[in-house]
Order: structure tokens, then sequence, then C-alpha cells
């Protein structure tokens, strides 16, 4: 009996150079004389005329391991690479390619968050929280954990999705690499290091991520009183961001931290990252409504943030990263984001990348004052940039105020009742400037099928200019 399988199958040549083939057809009964579905593929400059060249990934100070290993649902079989191609191996990498993949939980597999009783005469309950069903899946919807399935608002009435046809692709993959940079340390010095980094790809398709939860309170877990069910959806999502107009991708690098008091292993995390976010908590009038099962939601209902950018630099190569720590061998630990060297001006000026002595300039600001300080933003509407300025973002094509009932873009919610005649959401604001709001009444919109829905869209929001000096997170509870 024939089963399909696939494989993995890449090496880099001795100009740094990786040509992206076809994969040859493989006589073995393992693979059913299909082409293989590939991860990573990469072969000698001898193949064809047809090949896509692309630039070879180089690790430093590492050994690469050639192979070609085809998998399948029974057996495992390895093909022999000839001498020849051998001798053309120069580099070291690992990438890789992720192809028509869905990764999802059962409806009922959770991850538990366990609180502690209070002391007797407090007035506080207990609280514990599971989160069920993880996914991760494509942007087309298709299921729910209950089964059933509504588009809902910007595609999002559905959790659960169909494969991501490539979530990482072949021609530009996650990296994992070692590498050497050149920076500043701790005490301002430039100095070279090698850094052990995940590199994510600048160029993917969009994804969506779920689950659900539960948050009890009280030893109550049969009644509703002390239960609250709700959905986490993110979709339309990538592992990319933008700095001045490019594409960047997210990084996590572990890199040896730099204070000569403390020369402990740390971390750099750059979190780039743009998508749909939504989270509800109405069900359908008959979802189980009961703890552990899986519950029905309504696809309209919820908090609604569209078209979302984030960038958030935590660590700079060599004078910032993150740490970890035990705390007085309590069994307690603690997170640390360290403190840049106030005393160093090379650390100071890079870190905060200031344009002049008299502080942040509105305009003429650096491209690294765009790598050290990050941004959230929600929506598509942005101001133009100052005068004189030619690096800062221009607004977005077609950025427009939102109408108050918009539902495809900005920050709205969304609320819904199957059986009153009409689902009252009232938003009130008390601000000074009204010129960005949208004025006008907030409209009902009814549909027969789901009953009558609501929309208060808020507008949209951005944060610019963020900058992370320095915090610390400690665990007190282990006895």
């Amino acid at each position: 009996m024939k089963n399909k399988g696939f494989c993995l199958y890449w090496f880099c040549n001795a100009a740094g150079e990786t040509i992206v083939n076809p994969m040859p057809k493989l006589n073995t009964n393992h693979l059913n004389d299909q082409y293989c579905r590939v991860l990573a593929i990469a072969s000698p400059e001898n193949h064809n005329n047809d090949a896509i060249r692309i630039k070879c990934l180089m690790l430093s100070r590492a050994i690469f391991l050639v192979s070609s290993l085809c998998l399948s649902a029974t057996s495992f079989a390895m093909v022999a690479l000839e001498e020849d191609e051998m001798s053309e191996v120069s580099g070291a990498g690992l990438a890789l390619g992720l192809q028509d993949i869905r990764i999802q939980a059962s409806p009922t597999t959770y991850l538990e968050m366990l609180g502690t009783n209070p002391p007797g005469g407090s007035v506080l309950d207990r609280g514990d929280f599971r989160f069920y069903g993880f996914a991760l899946s494509g942007t087309t919807p298709t299921s729910t954990w209950f089964g059933l399935c509504g588009v809902g608002y910007a595609g999002m009435g559905c959790p659960i999705g169909d494969t991501i046809d490539l979530l990482s692709p072949f021609d530009n993959p996650l990296l994992i690499r070692v590498q050497d940079y050149t920076g500043i340390n701790h005490l301002g010095v430039s100095s070279s290091q090698t850094v052990f980094e995940w590199l994510g790809p600048t160029s993917m398709d969009p994804y969506r991520y779920a689950y659900w939860g539960e948050l009890v309170v009280g030893s109550n877990v049969t009644g509703t009183a002390n239960r609250l069910q709700g959905q986490v959806i993110m979709n339309d999502a990538k592992l990319i961001s933008r700095i001045n107009g490019a594409d960047q991708n997210a990084k996590i690098r572990i890199v040896k931290h730099t204070d000569p008091g403390d020369q402990t292993v740390g971390f750099i995390w750059h979190n780039h990252w743009q998508g749909d976010f939504r989270f509800s908590t109405a069900q359908d009038f008959f979802s189980p409504d009961a703890f552990g099962a899986p519950p029905s939601f309504n696809q309209w209902e919820g908090f609604y943030a569209l078209n979302i950018q984030t960038y958030v630099p935590l660590g700079h190569l060599f004078y910032q990263d993150i740490i970890l720590d035990d705390v007085g061998g309590t069994g307690n630990f603690r997170v640390e984001l360290t403190r840049p060297n106030g005393s160093s001006a090379a650390v100071y000026n890079d870190f905060y990348s200031v344009a002049g002595a008299n502080g942040y300039q509105r305009a003429g600001r650096s491209n690294r004052y765009y790598e050290t300080h990050g941004y959230f933003r929600i929506g598509d509407w942005t101001p133009a940039c100052p005068g004189g300025s030619t690096n800062c973002l221009a607004p977005a094509a077609g950025g427009v105020k939102n109408g108050v009932a918009s539902t495809n873009d900005g920050i709205f919610f969304a609320s819904w009742d199957p059986v009153a005649a009409s689902a009252q959401f009232n938003a009130y604001s008390a601000r000074p400037d009204t010129s960005n709001v949208d004025t006008g009444s907030i409209g009902t919109l009814t549909n027969t099928n789901n009953g009558n829905r609501n929309i208060v869209n808020i507008g949209d929001g951005r944060i610019e200019g963020m900058l992370f000096q320095h915090f610390e997170l400690r665990t007190l509870g282990v006895n």
C-alpha cells in the first residue's frame, strides 16, 4: 500500500546562493510517486534553467546538516545525495516553510489558571480561568467550536477557518540562525557579539487565531451566576508591521547581557503584528450555557478593533534586553526589561534617537528613531506628515472618518438581542474637541434571522512614539 508523505530537502552552494526548483519525482512506495510537499527547498545551481535564485541565509559558526528526508505515515526513507552535491555545501541554515497548515485543539481541551482562596473574612472570592480550543487557521470562515457558523462583521463570525496557504513561504521562511552583529554595549562602546535568533518572514499569508474561555468566580460551577464565557478571535493577522514604508518581521534574539555586573543571558523581542480583533460573550439561544461545554456564540455581538498595526520593541542590541532571575531563593522569579545605562552618552543618544538637544523633534527624525520607538494603531485614518518631514507615516490611502454605525474600520461595539424588539447600545462622550468625530443619531440595524443589532463606532486610535525604558514583573505567591 502506498502512502502519501512530505519531503524536506535543502542546502546551499559554495557561492552562498540557494536555487529553488520543482522537486523531482521520487520513485518510492512511501510517496505514491507524487511530488513532495516541500517545507524548505533549495538545490545546487547545476539544475535546470527554470530555477529561481534567492539569497542563501548563512549561519556563522555553525554546521549545516544536509539532508533529504521524506516522511510517511508508516515509514521513513532517506534520499542519497551525490558526492559532487555534497562538495557544494559551505553554509549552514535552518529555514522552515509552512504551507497548507491548520492547528486546532479539541473544543474541550484547555489550559487552566487556578486562583487561591482568599484569607478568612475577605469579601473577595477565588477566581479560576480556562482557555479552550486553541485554533490557528486560514481566513476563510468554516466553523465554530459548537459546529454552526455565520459570517459576522469583518469575517469574524467564525473562530475557525480553512488551511493557511503560506504561513511561512518557502522563499521567505521562518529562519533560525546564529549571526554576528555589532552594536553599542552597556558601557556605550561598540562591540561585536554572536546572537542566536528567530526571524519571522517579511511576507506571509494572513491567518486566523481564536480560543474560547471561561471565568468562574467562587466555587459555583453548576449555575450561571458566577461564570462568564467568552471568545477571542484575531483575523486577517500577520506577524508583520511597517516601519518607514517597509515591511518588518518579528524577531526574537538570545544575547549575552553586557552589564559587567550581571553577565547573564538576555532576550530581545521586536513584536510586529497586524490584523483585526474581536471579543464577545453573547450566546445563541440554543447554546448549552454549561460549565466546560463549547458555547455557540452569536456571530454579531462583541467588541471589535479593525485594521490594527503594532510594533513593540523590547530590548536593543546590545544595551537593553529582557532577563530572567529568581527572587532570593524563595521559588519566585522576576522578568525584567533592563534599564539603559543613562550615564553613557552613546547609549542615551541611540536609545532616544532625538534630532537635537532640545528634546524630541516633530520633523526630521532619524530612521533609528522609528526602530527604537514603537506604536499601536487602530483604524486606517492618520494625519498628514508635519511640514518638512520626510520619514513619518503618510496618511493611509482613502482614510476617512468613521460613520457612527461603521463596521469596516476602527473601534466599534455591536449589541444583539434575540428577543427584545430593539437592541439598545448607547455611547456617551464628553470631549473638548469633536472636529474628528462623525455626528449623527445611533442607528439600529434589524435582521429577522439574528434579532436586532445595534452598532456604535467610536473612531480610530493611535499611540505613537512608545519607548520602553524599564519594567519588572515579579511573582509573589510561591511559599
